[in-house]
């Protein structure tokens, strides 16, 4: 509940973000600038060389699901849509994808009620993105389709969390931006991986998240 209030009032944050004249990038940077200063600490505990044996490499993929690309996606939907789309349209294909995944990545068994679930999310999309087209316009429908992908984002970052370690995810998650605020999303792309030498238990952590 605690956690379902909190992602509102960043959906309801954001959107006054965009109201007031800061762009999505702006806000990224905020979110994530600030406390991945709190979280460096914590890093360099973990050993920052392969981040806490995660690797430099899925450290930024992973920044990339889950950070300032993904918030990035999320904000610019907010230009083009209303708030009530990004707050229903963002968890529910997070909530649809990430029980998809569990089931074909995870092998987590569906039960016919969590099925059922996701075809009344699948038909709620449909009634969003009509009346989007209807109302909006094409770049309506855009605004929708970046929040969809932002959820997407989201639940795939989430669904190797049982493989590893979730509380050293967030913790990376948080430190990338950082590192280099400016440079994130080249260095993701690029697919850059600064050197770094192994630690005690790091092969195991990274034979947990490969498997």
């Amino acid at each position: 509940m605690a956690a379902s209030l909190a992602w509102a009032a960043g959906f309801v944050a954001a959107k006054h973000g965009v109201s007031i004249g800061f762009t999505p990038y702006d806000l990224a940077f905020h979110r994530f600038f600030w406390s991945g200063l709190l979280l460096i600490p914590l890093v360099l505990r973990a050993g920052v060389t392969d981040l806490g044996g995660i690797g430099w490499g899925r450290g930024f993929i992973m920044s990339i699901l889950s950070g300032p690309v993904q918030a990035v996606t999320a904000y610019t939907g907010f230009i083009l849509v209303p708030l009530g789309h990004g707050t229903t349209i963002q968890p529910a294909c997070a909530a649809l994808f990430g029980m998809i995944l569990a089931a074909l990545v995870l092998r987590e068994s569906v039960a016919p009620q969590r099925i059922f679930g996701g075809i009344a999310i699948v038909g709620g999309l449909l009634v969003f993105g009509w009346e989007s087209l209807a109302t909006i316009g094409t770049h309506g429908v855009g605004g929708d389709l970046l929040f969809a992908t932002a959820g997407i984002f989201w639940a795939t970052f989430g669904t190797p969390a049982p493989l590893g370690d979730p509380d050293r995810s967030k913790e990376i998650t948080g430190l990338m931006p950082a590192v280099n605020p400016r440079r994130r999303i080249s260095r993701a792309a690029a697919g850059s991986k600064p050197p770094g030498t192994s630690r005690s238990g790091a092969s195991l952590r990274r034979s947990q998240w490969q498997s």
